[in-house]
């Protein structure tokens, strides 16, 4: 029995977790049974499948078998305690900057200054979001003569709108803001409004597209004199270039509207 023990010293080294954890068992048993007053236990151990040797009375070597269950409480301690600490690692929610505010920037752009353009900012994202969803759900829906074009069209605008987007966010964290992420953040500092979940002809979809476009135009003309005015040229190039994009994606959705361009029920 002595060496029985020994090898499930030896075995306990290298075995894997599933012999460890049946190891476990069998010292939780043996304590229980020394609890109650019960000196004498009965220890198996497998050879081969499906034979099994029964060890004898435990009472002669209580020390033994002890001492081997005190080998296996403090690996069961310490895989625990290792077991908590990466519970407790991968749980920790540390906020690196709180939603909204506006950190010291390495562009050296004043912190005023920095937190007007970031709101600013915000709201072209915002705005730039929702218009990006309006253009996904219109590609995925359009119908019509002028199926195919219009589909590629809106899905390639989508697109455009998406990078701006990300544009945007990128330059607002570079001068230490936080960009707004979540649908309830962008419906709450979105200008525009979408069109909502209906789906509407092809017309009066690109019209409802059209709107938001003009409302983004006109935000971003306004943003770029802001930027200007404050001294934040790099902010105001960034915005430049948006602008020109989404000012050519608008005029070809005026251009998709014309009378001879779809078809238009009498």
């Amino acid at each position: 029995m002595l060496a029985a023990v020994a090898v499930g010293h030896r075995r306990l080294d290298r075995h894997s977790f599933g012999a460890v954890e049946r190891r476990r068992d069998l010292a939780d048993r043996f304590v229980a049974d020394r609890s109650s007053g019960n000196d004498s236990y009965t220890v198996t151990t497998m050879t081969t499948p499906g034979s099994s040797q029964t060890a004898a009375n435990v009472s002669a070597i209580s020390n033994s078998c002890f001492a081997f269950q005190k080998y296996i409480s403090g690996l069961r301690n310490y895989m625990g305690i290792a077991f908590v600490s990466v519970i407790a690692m991968s749980s920790q929610r540390e906020i690196r900057q709180q939603a909204g505010t506006v950190e010291e920037n390495r562009l050296r752009l004043e912190q005023g200054k920095a937190e007007q353009i970031v709101e600013a900012l915000n709201t072209d994202l915002a705005s730039t979001y929702v218009l990006y969803h309006q253009l996904k759900k219109h590609h995925w829906n359009v119908e019509g003569a002028e199926f195919h074009d219009v589909h590629e069209y809106l899905g390639e605008a989508a697109g455009r709108a998406e990078e701006a987007a990300d544009e945007l966010a990128e330059r607002l964290q570079a001068i230490g803001g936080t960009p707004i992420a979540s649908g309830k953040s962008l419906e709450e500092h979105a200008p525009v409004e979408p069109e909502g979940e209906d789906v509407y002809d092809v017309r009066m979809s690109l019209e409802n597209d059209l709107e938001i476009y003009g409302e983004i135009i006109e935000s971003l003309r306004d943003h770029v004199d802001l930027a200007t005015n404050l001294g934040d040229h790099a902010t105001a190039e960034v915005l430049r270039q948006i602008l020109v994009e989404v000012e050519e994606d608008a005029h070809h959705l005026d251009h998709y509207l014309e009378d001879d361009t779809l078809v238009v029920s009498e």
